[in-house]
């Protein structure tokens, strides 16, 4: 079976700082920041932001 690498990274974990653009509530196309967090500290999330 071969698997291809977006569905390794789809399904693998996730490190360091994610930066991917959505769609909001209001209809806007805005950007969202993750951080997953590690051993020593925790993650955080933060929404609506205008620019990358």
């Amino acid at each position: 079976m071969t698997t291809a690498p977006a569905a390794i990274e789809a399904t693998g974990p996730h490190t360091g700082l994610v930066v991917e653009p959505y769609r909001n509530d209001r209809r806007e196309n805005v950007w969202v920041f993750r951080c997953w967090g590690t051993d020593t500290h925790d993650g955080w999330l933060s929404l609506d932001h205008y620019s990358e």
